[in-house]
């Protein structure tokens, strides 16, 4: 595949026949992809006719090689890397799982070109939580909201369910209504909490 590869075969060739490396004047037609490769070509070996890269470390020794990887393997490489090593990683973990293994021209813009357009990341990804502001002082007594519709019980019409939670003691009390109404939950809460438990300073809803 190296082979077949435009911009791949050139220095696969020249690799291949034991020269040095190509000058200036010879480089000019061909791609920016091979130009590149020419320019670290103190870096290129080439083992059992395929072409790699060795990978300098910072203590200036050859840590690993990385495989000069075809345009027609990328993709597939990419996929096996970012989704099946163990399932969907960060493109930070994406390019260093990447790097061990291969090396292209602009690698690390088609890495993260992938992870970005990556159909059930980008489903699950939403980007960075906004920052939250510091907790505030805030008297709350009785949360109430609305659930449902459900469907009706029989011999009954009751579609909906007010929920009240005292804030404090974590006490709830569940309340059937036929509709949600303002009048109808307003009479629920009276009837059955209020009454019955007393009056709360505070009622927190969604202003539903």
């Amino acid at each position: 595949m190296q082979a077949s590869d435009g911009d791949l075969a050139p220095i696969r060739e020249w690799l291949k026949s034991g020269r040095g490396k190509p000058g200036i004047q010879e480089l000019k037609p061909y791609s920016p992809a091979t130009k590149a490769y020419c320019a670290q070509w103190d870096t290129l070996t080439w083992e059992n006719e395929i072409i790699y890269r060795q990978y300098i470390g910072s203590n200036g020794n050859v840590e690993f090689l990385q495989l000069l990887v075809p345009y027609e393997m990328r993709n597939g490489l990419l996929k096996e890397i970012h989704e099946n090593v163990s399932g969907h990683l960060s493109t930070d973990i994406t390019l260093q799982q990447v790097q061990r293994r291969g090396y292209w021209y602009c690698w690390k813009r088609d890495v993260d070109i992938f992870c970005r357009t990556c159909v059930p990341c980008s489903q699950y990804f939403r980007g960075a939580a906004p920052k939250h502001g510091k907790l505030q002082d805030m008297r709350t007594g009785l949360h109430i909201d609305l659930t449902g519709p459900f469907p009706r019980s029989e011999g009954t019409d009751m579609t909906y369910i007010c929920t009240c939670v005292c804030a404090f003691t974590k006490y709830a009390v569940a309340i059937p209504v036929p509709d949600k109404s303002a009048v109808t939950v307003a009479r629920a809460i009276i009837e059955n909490v209020i009454l019955k438990l007393g009056c709360c300073d505070v009622i927190v809803a969604d202003n539903g």
